[in-house]
């Protein structure tokens, strides 16, 4: 090369200058054409073309030569070879077109992947159901192992060619620990992983599932169950098999108790219609209406709501089977709107029987009406309505008129007014104990009955003089402004 004053160097052939001539050396080597020889000694090829960006501009004029590429190292390419695509693929390096390099860079990236999301799973350790599988200071050996692994695997892109091939930078021991001990590790920890997402599933299902059993036997097996996994996850691969199996049939264990108690809770479907049927019913929703004005006002107590009560309870609890509940959505779902501990065991009515029942009921309402109307007391309290109100209760008592939706609030308007000086009396069981603690004949007995009906009458009055007594006083204190 020829030196000119302000130390440019350029070839002596072509006066190429010498950066430039460089930079066509760099790319045949990157190529694997060619090796340029330092003046160091130092080697730069395609396995080590990241080099090129660290020398200086005195190397680019005094590199000491450049050579051609040395032989592929088959028996290295060979472990390689079986390291990423688990076979010798060696023979297809000379074959145009081959795909050996194309798979050999997928399989090395793929690798790299799997190699960097274990790492960063395992990184700190590893805990599954409060046991320690792998330490932290273990998890953090294992990951520098992957992240070695991942490396030598990225650099796999740097020999895609025949010619860069030549240049595999490895020795043949440190291909084997990465991609066969390094390897099969990050394999078997991805399988265990994998499998652990399984184990979470159906754990997590069957410790939901177990809080719907009222079965013992049944319970007991689940929760044993669950405990023993801390035990096998670390174990081999046949155990865990085995106890993956145990885990499945105790889920199929469950969804036939569940279906079992729901369907022993429901009724079928083919009783949808009769439920709606029931509630459509003109009684009951008369029935219903009345309920509703017994519960409104103090006046129309009168009106025993006992059996009407029952018979809600009873209605309400009426369950239909859905028909998207079965075996594989229970196997989906643990929990299908339905808890066999706390609703299961309850037979369900007969629907047939409900709606003869509250037929009865609402007969039952009408005639409490009636009598209610035809008591002296409220013959008495007749002048209180109006001509059309008395000739409603007319119509009523004598069986023209009947409880139905036309009638039931002008009837119950009525009542209303005829039983406001009503008293009701509540006999309880004490009361009756006081004054029938000895035998009777029927005279007596009944005597003693009217006795204790008028004292709880004349205590009622009594307690309703006080109130009116402290009502008309706290008035005069207020209107005089007295304290």
């Amino acid at each position: 090369m020829k030196q000119f004053y302000e130390e440019q160097y350029v070839t002596i052939d072509f006066e190429i200058e010498a950066d430039l001539e460089f930079v066509v050396m760099a790319a045949m080597a990157q190529l694997g054409e060619i090796e340029i020889v330092l003046g160091d000694s130092t080697h730069i090829n395609a396995g080590n073309i990241e080099k090129i960006v660290n020398l200086n501009n005195h190397d680019f004029s005094t590199f000491s030569h450049i050579a051609p590429p040395k032989g592929i190292n088959i028996p290295l390419v060979r472990e390689l070879s079986l390291g990423l695509l688990d076979k010798d693929r060696t023979a297809e390096i000379d074959i145009p077109d081959s795909p050996f390099f194309a798979d050999l860079l997928t399989a090395a990236q793929q690798l790299a992947t799997k190699a960097a999301t274990i790492s960063h799973q395992l990184r700190d350790g590893f805990m599954l159901a409060g046991v320690e599988v792998l330490s932290p200071l273990d998890g953090t050996v294992l990951c520098n192992r992957l992240d070695a692994l991942k490396g030598l695997c990225d650099k796999v892109r740097n020999y895609n060619t025949k010619a860069r091939l030549r240049n595999l930078q490895w020795t043949k021991e440190q291909i084997h620990e990465k991609l066969v001990t390094d390897k099969g590790d990050l394999l078997k920890w991805e399988r265990l992983l994998n499998e652990v997402e399984k184990f979470k599933f159906i754990i997590s299902y069957l410790s939901e599932a177990k809080r719907y059993v009222a079965d013992t036997a049944l319970k007991s097996d689940i929760e044993t169950s669950i405990e023993r996994l801390g035990e096998i996850i670390v174990k081999g691969d046949a155990q865990r098999k085995q106890y993956m199996q145990e885990l499945e049939q105790l889920k199929v264990r469950y969804a036939d108790y569940y279906l079992s108690a729901y369907v022993a809770a429901h009724l079928p479907a083919t009783e949808e219609a009769l439920l709606a049927a029931i509630k459509n019913m003109p009684e009951r929703q008369v029935a219903e209406t009345v309920a509703q004005a017994v519960q409104a006002d103090a006046n129309l107590s009168i009106i025993s709501l006992y059996e009407y009560d029952s018979w809600t309870q009873k209605f309400g609890g009426v369950r239909i089977a859905s028909p998207t509940v079965t075996k594989q959505t229970i196997m989906q779902t643990p929990f299908q709107n339905f808890n066999p501990v706390s609703e299961g065991g309850k037979p369900q009515p007969n629907l047939k029987e409900l709606k003869q029942e509250i037929a009865a009921i609402h007969a039952g309402m009408e005639e409490q009406i009636k009598a209610a109307l035809e008591d002296p007391m409220a013959q008495q309290n007749k002048q209180m309505l109006s001509q059309q109100e008395a000739t409603l209760l007319d119509e009523f008592v004598s069986g023209k008129v009947s409880l139905n939706a036309q009638y039931i609030h002008p009837l119950l308007t009525v009542l209303k007014k005829l039983s406001t000086n009503f008293n009701v009396v509540e006999l309880t069981m004490d009361s009756l104990k006081s004054r029938f603690n000895r035998p009777l004949d029927i005279d007596s007995a009944r005597n003693a009955l009217s006795a204790l009906i008028d004292d709880i009458i004349n205590e009622q009055r009594q307690q309703e003089k006080k109130i009116r007594r402290y009502k008309n006083h706290h008035q005069i204190t207020q209107h005089y402004g007295i304290r």
